[in-house]
């Protein structure tokens, strides 16, 4: 990858030496683009740091509406802890990787602008764990209160956000009716006033 990668990079560098106070494309690339980028001082600031709530709620609405049984995911892998070292188990020592990467790239973003779309590449490892939590509560359903609780209550808070898109729904609907009426009667009198108008004219040329 330094291979292919190297060779543009230090040609760009060589062709681009002035530019931004003097300083190159080197410190545009790296130093602007990269390290003052994480510290918040990136020159032009042309960009706004989000709140940290904002920052992890997104995450959910990111990952809904798997988001929902995030719970399921906690409990799992609290129980889990104790029997991750030594552990041969793979599903375990998976389930481990997984974590400390997603933890380490949202933690990482999260101390710099804040900015959630950065964190997009764990979201696939976040998938897979709570797809795994959601299996082992599955299994457990009938025998564990704590993974029936939280089966029921996530699927009955899929159940509500549904009933509310739809409500808001056919209430946007049946209020925009009469904006569409309005409409309607305009684009009507308007052609009806044109059609009148022309019709004198269609009859002196006959």
């Amino acid at each position: 990858m330094l291979a292919i990668a190297s060779p543009w990079h230090i040609l760009a560098g060589l062709r681009n030496a002035g530019g931004m106070d003097g300083h190159g494309f080197f410190w545009f690339y790296f130093v602007n683009e990269h390290v003052l980028r994480f510290l918040g001082r990136r020159i032009p600031t042309d960009y706004n740091k989000l709140p940290g709530y904002l920052y992890w709620s997104l995450h959910l609405v990111w990952l809904f509406p798997w988001a929902l049984f995030a719970p399921l995911a906690l409990i799992g892998a609290r129980s889990a802890r104790r029997s991750l070292f030594p552990s041969r188990d793979g599903a375990v020592r998976t389930s481990l990787l997984l974590s400390v990467f997603s933890a380490l790239v949202v933690l990482f973003f999260s101390v710099s602008t804040n900015q959630e779309y950065y964190t997009f590449p764990v979201y696939l490892p976040l998938l897979m764990l709570l797809a795994a939590a959601l299996a082992r509560a599955e299994d457990t359903y009938a025998t564990e209160t704590s993974s029936r609780r939280w089966i029921n209550l996530a699927h009955a808070a899929l159940a509500a956000i549904g009933v509310a898109v739809a409500v808001a729904l056919a209430y946007g609907l049946w209020t925009s009716r009469s904006i569409a009426t309005c409409r309607t009667s305009a684009t009507c009198s308007h052609i009806a006033a044109s059609a009148t108008t022309r019709s004198p004219c269609r009859a002196s040329s006959t």
